[in-house]
């Protein structure tokens, strides 16, 4: 494709192998890609991630300190046990076949790191992610920890619920546990989520 482009551009031809060659002296390498937000470049949410990082986060600090507690950053992932498929090398005109037990089965998994020390607390979800399953995992953070929790989470939809919040305004009110959420569109402010 970029030799198409060089040469309906400069009217120039150069053989494929040798704009590899021109890519690499320009510094411009072949690499993978990574998602970023398409949000980015949108002035409020630019104010949103910002106000986290000036007033929200040393707020947070703060209030840890005070406090005596944890913090912890909250995230879930799902693994498909079916696995995938991808291209692959095989012969002419006979596809290549992989076993499979057709069982459209997850591992579905609540998690947390801790902030200074990288402790990693986990719990299993069986079926899918509600607000039920969270609470569950909720009930099993605050057991663990005998100091007050801080926990960070992303918007997920299920983070949200009455009997939720209702458990969540009740661990407040015992200084058991306080939630704050990221602004959206930022998992590069949580340390738990997959980076590049």
């Amino acid at each position: 494709m970029i030799v198409v482009v060089i040469e309906r551009e400069f009217q120039v031809t150069y053989n494929p192998r040798y704009v590899c060659s021109l890519m690499h002296q320009i510094g411009i390498t072949y690499q993978r890609a990574t998602f970023i937000s398409d949000k980015l470049d949108n002035e409020e949410h630019q104010k949103k991630r910002q106000t986290w990082e000036d007033e929200t986060w040393p707020a947070i600090l703060k209030q840890a300190r005070e406090l005596g507690a944890v913090i912890l950053f909250g995230d879930e992932v799902s693994f498909a046990q079916w696995g995938s498929l991808s291209r692959t090398w095989g012969p002419k005109g006979k596809q290549t076949k992989v076993p499979t037990s057709g069982k459209r089965k997850g591992l579905k998994i609540f998690g947390v790191i801790e902030v200074y020390q990288g402790d990693f607390i986990y719990k299993e979800c069986e079926g899918r992610f509600n607000s039920a399953s969270y609470q569950a995992f909720l009930e099993q953070l605050v057991s663990h920890y005998s100091c007050p929790v801080i926990l960070i989470e992303d918007g997920a939809s299920y983070h949200n619920g009455p009997g939720l919040r209702i458990f969540e305004q009740e661990m407040k009110n015992q200084g058991r546990l306080f939630v704050y959420r990221l602004p959206a569109y930022s998992p590069d402010k949580n340390p738990n989520e997959d980076s590049p």
